[in-house]
């Protein structure tokens, strides 16, 4: 799976770079000061990177560098853009009428679709990004969804791009440019779901990630494959319901902080149940440690499992006896009381 970022960080040209190859496949774009800016004036001028995706799922940012705001401009990033031909989703900040339009088109073999608009203030360092998830494709500024449109007219096109538009050069400049899979299988990177951001819904295949379900931030809906992270559900924070699948870790349920619900499977830790303490409820699998049972400390039950230490009853506690100890124990005070008796008897017959 693939990312690539082009920095504009080159001297004045008429050729884009010099991160990557670039093709013009409408009007003319050209470097300017390390931005892109346009030679063409009064078109849609569009590029494409010439950097595949592995899919069709993929996304391209741009940002808006310039102050301007004459009404005709427009700031663009296209996504899904076809390696052969000017095709692709190109979303624009400006729809030519205001720069506080926005505005979501279908471009096809050079044939413009309009699919949707939207409305956004204009500003300087406004981040434009594009997705193409399946049929789904979304506009976002800043981070916001912007135009959710649903499409299935391209369904192709591994490469981003950009578009800019103004009927005078100068004016309109973009920066720093970032395309990607939105799907990752090597599971570094991101999936979204339905009017989900990327940061919102991110998974990780290989474990070293995050997962979240829609409308569900990453941070709390948290979970690492391998068990070297946090699991939680739907409204829970993973800092709520830990889970070490390793055992090395905690597991918790709902409303339960992990000091709570404390347990490691390798048998080094605590066990309890909600509600109750793991100082309270203390179970070594191993049996080199101490249970309890709810309401009563680990000291006051105290048994190993391999034989090795103390067990006493609810209400009771002994650090001096073991089972053995304490069954010989009270054998001999039931058979001392019984000599007491019969010496008493006798005492009284004779």
């Amino acid at each position: 799976m693939a990312r690539y970022t082009e920095s504009f960080n080159t001297a004045n040209s008429t050729t884009l770079g010099p991160d990557l190859s670039w093709t013009e496949t409408n009007g003319d774009l050209q470097i300017v000061t390390n931005r892109v800016g346009i030679v063409s004036t009064g078109v849609s001028n569009r590029a494409r990177a010439d950097s595949d995706m592995a899919t069709d799922d993929n996304y391209a940012q741009i940002t808006i560098v310039d102050a301007d705001t004459t009404s005709t401009n427009r700031w663009g990033v296209a996504c899904r853009f076809s390696s052969s031909a000017d095709t692709c989703y190109v979303a624009f900040h400006g729809d030519g009428a205001s720069v506080n339009n926005t505005l979501l088109q279908t471009v096809e073999a050079g044939t413009v679709t309009e699919q949707s608009t939207g409305t956004h203030t204009k500003a300087t360092n406004d981040v434009l990004r594009i997705e193409a998830i399946g049929s789904q494709i979304i506009f976002y500024i800043n981070g916001v969804a912007n135009i959710t449109v649903t499409s299935t007219a391209i369904t192709t096109g591994k490469r981003g791009g950009i578009g800019l538009r103004a009927n005078t050069t100068g004016l309109v400049f973009l920066d720093n440019f970032v395309t990607g899979d939105l799907a990752l299988a090597s599971g570094h990177g991101d999936i979204a779901n339905t009017g989900q951001a990327p940061a919102t819904v991110a998974f990780v295949v290989d474990g070293h990630g995050d997962v979240a379900t829609v409308g569900t931030g990453s941070t709390v809906l948290d979970t690492v494959v391998d068990g070297h992270g946090d699991h939680a559900v739907t409204g829970i924070t993973s800092a709520v319901n830990d889970l070490m699948v390793d055992g090395h870790g905690d597991i918790a349920t709902v409303g339960a902080a992990p000091s709570v619900l404390d347990t490691i499977i390798d048998g080094h830790g605590d066990l309890s149940v909600l509600g109750t303490a793991a100082t309270i409820l203390d179970l070594i699998v191993a049996g080199h440690g101490d249970t309890a049972i709810t309401g009563t400390g680990s000291n006051t039950l105290d048994a190993t499992i391999t034989g090795h230490g103390d067990i006493a009853v609810t209400g009771t506690g002994d650090a001096t006896l073991t089972l053995g100890q304490a069954i010989a124990a009270l054998i001999r005070y039931q058979l001392g009381k019984r000599r007491a008796v019969a010496t008493r008897s006798r005492g009284i017959r004779s």
